[in-house]
């Protein structure tokens, strides 16, 4: 009798470790699936393309504009305070996202020509450094997107980048590289402006995905940000390497540079 129970009991324990595998795994697969159905299932930039001939319809009646503007601020609360022109005086929607903001509204101090300002209104994601003199191969470099989930530096930034060339330990001097991730909401200020005083030497576009970069897909899908479309500057100020990344997503795919005649 009590070897019949040490086999049941040793049969029930092998079966329960089974069907706890079969569980895991399963469980695995299925988010395997939607992960794969979120990045590679949805046509993003197709729905984005929508998006945009809708949102730069002409609006003709000042009552339509103005319910439309309203209920789109209801959502994502904007702050109409600080636009710059009225309500009925953006002709689209995709006007009224691209505002730009009343004179003085982000002021500067210009006694610190120093400081690293925010290039926009913004969340603040995840903020990171490493030490150059530790990097050997920038291949080898992963950034965290939030913590736990990273991605390349290599493939985010492009081969070689202009001003981040692997120096030896003595040349870069225990030189932090610091990054910050910025995340613009739809009723943020949709402009961006330099946060420093730099010079551009490299500029670089990697067509892509046009996924969504809220908070939820950050955190669940690695190296988001290098399969996205984005606008890669890079250049250097006085403390050596400098560089900005607008990033596209969805019904964002469109980023302009206006000094992109100069650089």
């Amino acid at each position: 009798l009590g070897l019949v129970c040490l086999v049941l009991v040793g049969l029930r324990r092998k079966t329960s470790e089974i069907v706890e595998e079969e569980g895991g795994r399963n469980k695995r697969n299925y988010e395997n699936l939607k992960m794969g159905l979120i990045i590679w299932g949805i046509p993003y930039r197709w729905m984005s393309h929508v998006w945009g001939k809708l949102t730069n319809i002409d609006l003709k009646f000042d009552l339509i504009k103005k319910s439309m503007y309203n209920i789109w601020t209801s959502l994502y609360d904007c702050n109409l305070d600080e636009m710059k022109y009225p309500l009925e005086s953006y002709k689209s929607l995709a006007d009224f996202f691209l505002r730009p903001l009343k004179d003085g509204a982000r002021q500067i101090d210009s006694r610190s020509p120093d400081t690293i300002v925010s290039p926009c209104d913004a969340v603040v994601l995840h903020t990171g450094s490493t030490k150059l003199s530790s990097i050997k191969n920038l291949s080898a470099v992963a950034v965290e997107q939030v913590k736990g989930v990273s991605y390349s530096l290599e493939e985010f930034l492009g081969e070689e980048p202009d001003g981040l060339q692997i120096a030896t330990p003595l040349q870069q001097n225990d030189k932090m590289l610091e990054y910050i991730v910025l995340y613009l909401a739809p009723g943020d200020y949709h402009h961006f402006h330099s946060p420093a005083d730099w010079e551009i030497t490299q500029r670089r576009h990697f067509p892509g995905a046009l996924i969504p970069v809220r908070p939820w897909a950050v955190e669940r899908i690695p190296g988001l940000y290098c399969r996205n479309e984005r606008v890669v500057l890079n250049g250097k100020w006085k403390h050596g390497y400098f560089g900005f990344v607008a990033v596209g997503a969805l019904n964002v795919g469109s980023i302009k540079i206006y000094l992109m005649n100069r650089c």
